[in-house]
């Protein structure tokens, strides 16, 4: 499921890691600001895991790290209806493969089977991602999402596969929308502030779109590297404008090979994926 020897690359993907080297040695800094900008799979993807992905994880509730908490208890909604987040350990085939990501299984480190998970829908939080004890001392409902590294290593509420729903348009049409904005495919890691609710997540580069159009001029960050955009988590669900649509009959975008790593260590396989987002006036630099 996901691995290696599945990847193949064709002309015209062997031709653009052949001539992206030298546009980007040439490439402009992009200056500091607010953007419309559609991020590809990956970068959605890790959008999902730092937003609402580590704070509806129950040892963080549990621990009394996450804002999330608060949030369900009061009802709150912190994105509007196109922010829906699914967290699923049964990824099995996705968007234009017959296979899921790396951090799918069949039941997790503790037994409990796998199964789906909206974590944020339209824009509500659910009950968090549980391993057997945060689900016992929040009295919440047990998920398949206890992991550990390996056998030397504590257990803990992990994510698995974590990535936004589809949405109903074409890249096509997305990009027609973007009057003085970005295309961003190429993810550069990403943090969360889980207490804070912010965010900031990493492009290699973007690449220009002017009036509708790819331009062919990519960018790279204001001091020469990656590009970062960062944001309070609520703003940039709230700034959610459309998504492009998955044609299986699933309902799964492409979800990409990803780990993570807690607390800068406990190191797991996590997928991160969804569909290309358009998101209205996003803070980059």
């Amino acid at each position: 499921m996901g691995t290696f020897e599945l990847i193949q690359f064709d002309e015209d993907k062997l031709h653009e890691l052949a001539i992206t080297p030298l546009e980007l040695s040439q490439a402009p800094k992009l200056p500091a600001g607010r953007y419309q900008v559609i991020t590809g799979p990956g970068i959605s993807g890790v959008i999902a895991h730092e937003a609402f992905g580590h704070t509806q994880e129950g040892d963080t509730w549990m621990k009394g790290r996450s804002i999330a908490t608060r949030l369900r208890e009061e009802g709150v909604r912190v994105g509007n209806d196109q922010a829906t987040i699914m967290n699923n350990p049964a990824l099995y085939q996705m968007d234009g493969m017959a296979a899921g990501s790396n951090g799918s299984y069949y039941f997790d480190h503790e037994g409990q089977l796998a199964r789906p998970q909206a974590i944020l829908d339209k824009g509500y939080l659910s009950t968090p991602m549980t391993d057997l004890t945060s689900a016992n001392e929040l009295e919440v409902a047990r998920t398949a999402n206890g992991k550990r590294e390996s056998w030397r290593r504590p257990l803990m509420s992990r994510q698995t596969n974590t990535y936004f729903t589809p949405g109903d348009k074409s890249l096509g049409e997305l990009i027609s929308m973007v009057q003085d904005g970005f295309l961003a495919v190429h993810p550069f890691g990403g943090m969360e502030d889980p207490k804070g609710g912010s965010l900031t997540v990493g492009a290699a580069y973007f690449e220009e779109i002017k009036d509708g159009v790819l331009t062919g001029q990519k960018y790279l960050g204001p001091a020469g590297g990656h590009i970062e955009i960062t944001d309070s988590v609520f703003d940039i669900l709230d700034r959610i404008v459309a998504k492009t649509k998955v044609d299986a009959d699933h309902q799964i975008p492409k979800t990409q090979l990803g780990g993570c790593g807690k607390y800068h260590k406990e190191l797991v396989d996590a997928g991160v994926g969804g569909p290309y987002i358009l998101w209205e006036s996003v803070a980059c630099g």
